[in-house]
């Protein structure tokens, strides 16, 4: 058995460790992607499945499959092994089909390695993407509904935390241009509605390069939980987004918007920005 299909016995491994997507890593964003990408997996094997922060997801408007099913053999997910899984019939045949699923976890593995199932490929973010468009639930769960196609508001997502101590974080720079370039655009000077408001959200928005923003074009701070900063600036006429899969969930939920994303050079994490109707700016 190839070590990138491996297959461990379940009576050998912590029940409470598989079958879940625990303590594998991560924020609001991580958790979104392996989320929905265990389900995908368990649907196929009606496989009793549970997941870290099932309530926010159900909130979000997304109710993630629970199945019956538990199995004596336990498949491996790792980002090696994730996407052949996924989109490779006969490798789920052979690999995934009658077994439980084990996420490399934070504080858990039986071979002491490092390998985590980001599951953040292209292909994936792709996969994802058709599934929430197809999912009316988001909308219809969405408290500001009555925004969609109602505003010309901006909505602005500074990631910065613990990314500034690493310098992945984008300058202020990039987001002066980035919104300039917004109201320069037509999408937003042709856009019939009027009091426009701009808002900045961000997880450290007394750091400098947000203070700036928000006194040199006299933005809004949304403070807002995670759940309800998606629902509220995914309303918004206009996104323009960082980095990270939380500013790439923004995008995603919001349907009826024009995304903007940065153009990285560097990227700290999987390659997730790949829509061809999302508008990339230059990030230095």
């Amino acid at each position: 058995m190839t070590m990138l299909y491996s297959i461990l016995l379940t009576h050998h491994l912590d029940r409470t460790k598989i079958n879940n997507t625990y303590d594998c890593g991560g924020r609001f964003g991580n958790i979104f992607i392996r989320n929905l990408v265990a389900e995908h997996i368990a649907q196929k094997n009606n496989l009793y499945m549970t997941y870290d922060r099932y309530d926010e997801m159900k909130r979000l408007g997304i109710q993630l499959f629970i199945g019956t099913n538990t199995y004596e053999e336990t498949l491996w997910i790792t980002d090696e092994n994730i996407d052949s899984i996924i989109f490779e019939e006969t490798v789920f045949d052979q690999y995934a089909k009658h077994r439980n699923l084990f996420f490399r976890q934070t504080m858990y593995n039986p071979f002491h390695a490092n390998e985590y199932a980001w599951c953040q490929t292209s292909s994936i973010a792709s996969h994802i993407r058709n599934i929430i468009n197809q999912n009316q639930r988001i909308v219809l769960h969405n408290p500001y509904q009555k925004r969609y196609n109602k505003n010309n508001d901006l909505f602005i997502h500074v990631r910065l935390g613990d990314i500034v101590e690493h310098q992945f974080h984008l300058e202020y720079e990039y987001y002066d241009r980035a919104i300039q370039t917004i109201y320069e655009s037509d999408a937003y000077r042709n856009n019939v509605h009027s009091n426009n408001v701009s808002y900045i959200t961000s997880d450290s928005i007394n750091h400098e390069i947000c203070q700036r923003l928000i006194q040199k074009y006299q933005l809004v701070i949304s403070d807002r939980d995670e759940i309800d900063t998606l629902q509220f600036g995914s309303t918004c006429q206009h996104i323009l987004l960082s980095q990270g899969t939380f500013s790439w969930l923004i995008g995603l939920v919001s349907f009826y918007s024009h995304v903007y994303y940065p153009k990285m050079k560097v990227k700290w994490h999987g390659n997730i920005f790949v829509f061809p109707d999302w508008h990339s700016l230059e990030s230095n």
